[in-house]
C-alpha cells in the first residue's frame, strides 16, 4: 500500500550554505497533503520520501479497519475458490470483462494516487489537517486541476479494481459502500476547513472542479 512521507527535513548534500531557498511546495490542507513551515525551507526535498516509518503507511494508520478489510477479501476469494471452483460469478460470462476492467481500475487508481503523491512532494500526510501556516498555499493545478481530492480518487477505485480482480462480489458491494460513505464524510470535513482557509478562492475552485466520485459533487 501507499506509503506516506513524515515530515522530515534534512539538507542535502548537493547544497551549498550560499544556495538560495527554496519555493515551498504547493499544498492542499484536507486532501491527505500537508505543508509543514519548517525552520529551514530549503532543507525541503520536494519531490522525494526523505523518511519512512510504521506509521507512514495504512496499515497502522487506519488500524484495525484496514486489516479487517484485507482480511474479509482474502477470506471471500479464499472460500469461494475453495467450496465453489466452478463458480460463475460474472453474469452473461462477463468475467474476462470484468477482470480486464478490475485491471485497468488499479492501474489508473495507482497513478492518480501516485501522482497526487508527488504533486504534494515530501509534504503528503494521511493525517488530516486543522491549523493553517503561513506557507500554506492552494494546489489547483497539475492532477489537482482535473479533480479534487485526487488520492481519494485514486485510493477508492483502486479499492474497487482489487475487488473485481479477484472476483468478490460481496466485498465490492461493501468496498463500494463503505468507501463511500468514509470519503463523503472526510471530504465534508475537510472542504469545510479549506472555505475557512482559503475563503474565496477555494469556493470558486470547488465550482470549477468536480471529485469525479460518484454522487459527490
Amino acid at each position: 500500500m501507499d506509503a506516506a512521507p513524515s515530515r522530515a527535513r534534512r539538507r542535502t548534500t548537493s547544497e551549498s550554505p550560499s544556495s538560495p531557498a527554496r519555493s515551498p511546495r504547493p499544498w492542499e490542507h484536507g486532501d491527505e497533503e500537508e505543508h509543514e513551515e519548517a525552520a529551514d525551507e530549503d532543507s525541503f526535498d520536494d519531490r522525494n520520501t526523505l523518511v519512512a516509518s510504521v506509521d507512514s503507511f495504512l496499515l497502522t494508520a487506519n488500524w484495525p479497519s484496514y486489516a479487517i478489510a484485507h482480511a474479509a477479501a482474502f477470506a471471500e476469494c479464499a472460500l469461494v475458490s475453495l467450496f465453489f471452483p466452478d463458480r460463475a460469478w460474472a453474469p452473461f460470462r462477463s468475467g474476462p470483462l470484468l477482470l480486464a476492467l478490475g485491471l485497468a481500475l488499479v492501474v489508473v487508481g495507482q497513478a492518480v494516487r501516485s501522482a497526487a503523491m508527488l504533486e504534494a512532494g515530501a509534504s503528503f500526510n494521511h493525517q488530516v489537517q486543522t491549523r493553517k501556516a503561513g506557507s500554506h498555499t492552494l494546489v489547483t493545478t497539475g492532477i489537482y486541476g482535473l479533480m479534487r481530492h485526487p488520492s481519494y480518487f485514486g485510493f477508492y477505485y483502486w479499492s474497487l479494481g482489487t475487488q473485481l480482480v479477484l472476483g468478490n462480489v460481496l466485498c465490492f458491494c461493501a468496498y463500494a459502500a463503505i468507501l463511500w460513505v468514509f470519503f463523503n464524510g472526510r471530504i465534508k470535513v475537510e472542504e469545510a476547513k479549506l472555505v475557512e482557509f482559503f475563503r474565496r478562492d477555494y469556493l470558486d475552485y470547488r465550482m470549477r472542479v468536480p471529485t469525479m466520485m460518484p454522487f459527490i459533487p
